[in-house]
């Protein structure tokens, strides 16, 4: 018996994450003469159309599809080979076609390109207005501040082109404007991506001459000097969220969080998601210092969904990572039916591969905070997440269930495997190990205490656990420990 392996290759990996819109219009690209002269490459399109767009089938071969196409051929895989690579590179200037009709700021960048190489001055002039214009009744953004900047760049090189050098001043310093601007958002957005990284992994580094570079444009005064208004409320909105960082006072962050309100309306969708994920990243940093509750957090993560900033423009998902601050936000606050309603709502709006992931991690959260643990264990048992980070929150969850159901065995084995990870581990940073650490060893003994009728030495762990700092569940272990000293006590 012959067995034939279906195909995987490149191309039909682009294929299959072709909507189908675009799947019928990757049709038409290739029937088209200007891009395509192969029929070949045609029949190939037809063959591979009937397999969309999962390509599991059985009948789905190499064998095959050369019989489909070279019916009186042998078969020959080094043709194949060719067909798909082929394939492949349409499928590149495919992906760049699509992207660039989307795109219209950037089509018309192309064009101001070739008209002043091929010097039709008055054409120029034209489209240049029509992109101007069409960036100032835009959403404004760091994109779309990019943009402006490159717009800039073409007037100066079409001035000095002509020799008006005098008329090229104002147009230098507005390119001055529109530079520092993307410059410094571009900074900030950094500088918070490194603090986000440094709290969960990888070794943690101070980055003192970005801190000291914004300490430097705070003494300066310069944000005040920016002439472009709408630039001006836009940095102003991001260095409000750097001093959150700098200085973790409340009064930063409310300031920062007005300020996206007043903005949100005039912003694009990506800058919008990427504020108000600033935000809710501004609010987790002070509830680890202990200036905010997550009452706040809850309060966030509400308004971003009722201004639609929970994804961008690059998907139409709700990242993992939003669910499950969602969740922990709400269930900190005992919003058990706001929670449901969320997970029923939602769900559907999730990354499809890790949409049975997190739906189950929620459930099973929402089930520990009802209590019910024999529930939540059956939920968080289908959990497989691939993320590191994740796996922390689905072992420590079950290591704090199998607590709550007494199973001492099955705690006590976890606790072994997953303190091995961490000590394994070259993702997270000392601080997060030593968390972790703690919380293993402290929550080891809590187990072993109340399965001892001899509670004398609880006094001893509580005193341990508040002489710590670095430690995960602090709040829960002392929790625990009070409710064995009230049946000590009884």
């Amino acid at each position: 018996m012959v067995f034939f392996a279906v195909i995987k290759s490149k191309a039909i990996e682009i294929l299959k994450s072709l909507n189908v819109d675009e799947f019928h219009l990757f049709g038409k690209f290739i029937n088209s003469p200007i891009y395509n002269s192969s029929r070949i490459i045609v029949k190939l399109y037809s063959y591979l159309k009937v397999y969309y767009p999962d390509y599991n089938s059985r009948n789905f071969t190499k064998e095959k599809m050369f019989k489909k196409i070279f019916p009186n051929g042998k078969y020959r895989d080094d043709k194949i080979r060719e067909l798909m690579s082929q394939l492949l590179e349409l499928e590149k200037k495919f992906l760049i076609f699509i992207s660039s009709e989307k795109n219209p700021i950037e089509l018309g960048q192309f064009l101001l390109s070739e008209l002043k190489k091929r010097k039709l001055d008055k054409l120029f002039n034209i489209e240049m207005s029509r992109l101007i214009k069409l960036l100032n009744n835009n959403p404004k953004s760091e994109k779309i501040i990019r943009y402006m900047m490159d717009l800039q760049t073409f007037k100066i090189e079409q001035e000095l082109i002509h020799g008006h050098y005098e008329q090229n001043y104002n147009n230098v310093q507005i390119y001055k404007d529109y530079l520092v601007a993307f410059f410094l958002i571009r900074l900030f957005k950094t500088y918070q991506d490194l603090r986000q990284i440094e709290g969960g992994a990888l070794p943690e580094k101070n980055d003192y001459l970005i801190e000291e570079f914004i300490q430097k444009i705070e003494q300066s005064d310069f944000l005040k000097k920016l002439s472009q208004v709408h630039i001006k409320q836009l940095l102003e909105a991001y260095y409000s969220m750097i001093l959150v960082y700098l200085y973790n006072k409340k009064e930063d962050y409310f300031k920062f969080k007005n300020s996206i309100i007043k903005l949100s309306n005039k912003l694009t969708k990506d800058e919008n998601y990427d504020l108000f994920i600033s935000l809710s990243n501004c609010c987790q940093h002070l509830i680890l210092q202990g200036k905010l509750g997550f009452k706040e957090l809850f309060e966030v993560n509400k308004l971003i969904l009722s201004k639609e900033a929970y994804h961008n423009s690059s998907g139409p998902y709700l990242a993992v990572a939003n669910v499950r601050n969602i969740i922990i936000s709400s269930l900190s606050q005992k919003e058990f039916g706001w929670t449901e309603k969320f997970i029923e709502k939602y769900q559907n709006e999730i990354e499809p591969s890790q949409r049975n992931n997190i739906v189950n991690y929620s459930i099973a959260l929402l089930n520990y905070h009802k209590k019910d643990y024999e529930k939540a264990l059956e939920y968080l048992l289908q959990v497989k997440f691939k993320s590191i980070f994740f796996k922390i929150d689905v072992r420590t969850l079950l290591l704090r269930i199998y607590y709550e159901l007494n199973a001492y065995d099955s705690f006590g084995s976890l606790a072994q495997t997953f303190g091995h990870m961490i000590r394994k581990s070259k993702v997270w940073n000392e601080k997060r190990k030593t968390n972790l650490n703690n919380f293993l060893k402290l929550s080891s003994e809590l187990i072993k205490l109340k399965n001892s009728e001899d509670k004398n030495k609880l006094d001893m762990l509580k005193s341990e656990i508040l002489k710590k700092n670095e430690v995960s569940f602090k709040a829960w272990l002392l929790e625990k420990v009070a409710e064995l000293e009230g049946e000590k006590i009884v």
